[in-house]
């Protein structure tokens, strides 16, 4: 046990001293609420914040996008299925925001993310996870979405289902946790369709799922960490991504290597062949990272150079910290250890790092 709480607990000052991170607020969603009022006491504390984030996006959406926002306004339920819709709806009633441009900001986050994701395993089986999430829609957004940044936990039945770092107006998941099942978080796998996809979607009326809200619909519903990796190895999405796994024991790791219809590939963790990490930015693994954008071989080589002994919360973290990972694009750093669930913790990058 004491093991274990030595493991999850690690050295937070390292990373505070560092890097002077913020801590971002945390709320909670009542999944057992109407969808429409699950944010109604949330999105009104963004809505300065909402209303810049959607000022970058109007700068980042290509024209062909355009004239898709009044139609999304008009008909939302008949692109997005339940409760996303309805939730977007109510946030944008409860914070008097466009309806479309809501809509449409979901699925940008979606397509738009660079980031770096690791899953690690002690020498006891202990596993954790972090993340770097990174954007950059245009001058200044880095900084608004930090602003925009908080934690949410999901409730039902007066317990938490599951747990989020998110960004205000977002009902779908990037990453998140389920206690004591699994964690998982969502990096851009870019193969130059995106957008083309989107349209395809929105103009042959799909039911189309973006992959963060499969993210949302793992959490909430699956009980084992096979059965998450199963489904997110399996679901049709609209585009290409990457899937990064935790769960609780020794093994449990994995990225998932995704186009639209089906995984072209799951990396697990095998510490017994040495593999006692896996890591992902926005590349195939079996790939080189380009140089311009190379965040893998140098997050590889801190955590070759601490080695499994030392594989704990504060590498992680400290790794997470260490430029290139860290960059000025970086809006917030998540750490998670599904196995003990008090270990969910999100900063709120500094401008400049």
């Amino acid at each position: 046990m004491a093991r274990a709480v030595a493991f999850v607990l690690g050295s937070f000052l390292v990373w505070l001293v560092a890097a002077s991170p913020t801590p971002v607020r945390r709320y909670s969603v009542n999944l057992d609420m109407p969808p429409e009022h699950r944010w109604d006491s949330i999105v009104p504390d963004f809505k300065e914040e909402l209303n810049k984030i959607f000022q970058d996006i109007d700068t980042f959406l290509p024209d062909s996008i355009a004239p898709l926002v009044k139609e999304l306004a008009a008909d939302v339920d008949a692109y997005l299925p339940a409760p996303f819709a309805a939730e977007i709806r109510g946030m944008a009633r409860a914070a008097n925001l466009s309806l479309g441009s809501l809509v449409i900001g979901n699925i940008v986050y979606d397509v738009s993310a660079f980031c770096t994701s690791i899953v690690m395993q002690d020498n006891h089986g202990n596993v954790c996870h972090g993340r770097n999430l990174d954007y950059a829609l245009g001058p200044g957004s880095s900084a608004d979405l930090r602003a925009a940044t908080l934690e949410v936990d999901f409730m039902k039945n007066g317990s938490v289902a599951y747990s989020a770092a998110t960004y205000a107006g977002y009902v779908g998941i990037l990453t998140g946790m389920k206690p004591f099942v699994f964690s998982v978080s969502v990096d851009q796998r870019n193969t130059g369709a995106l957008w083309e996809n989107l349209l395809a979607a929105f103009y042959e009326r799909k039911h189309f799922l973006p992959m963060s809200f499969l993210v949302r619909r793992t959490l909430e519903e699956e009980v084992t960490f096979e059965n998450a990796v199963s489904r997110l190895s399996s679901e049709e999405l609209i585009a290409p991504v990457y899937f990064i796994v935790g769960g609780t024991g020794p093994g449990q790791g994995a990225i998932i290597t995704r186009d639209r219809l089906s995984a072209l590939d799951v990396f697990h963790l095998n510490a017994e062949l040495g593999r006692w990490y896996v890591l992902e930015t926005n590349y195939d693994h079996w790939t080189t990272p380009p140089a311009d954008d190379d965040r893998r071989d140098p997050a590889e080589d801190l955590l070759k150079k601490a080695g499994q002994g030392e594989a704990s919360i504060s590498l992680l973290i400290n790794v997470l910290n260490t430029p290139p990972i860290l960059n000025p694009t970086t809006t917030y750093t998540t750490v998670m250890s599904a196995g003990n669930p008090s270990v969910f913790k999100t900063w709120s990058q500094k401008q400049g790092n």
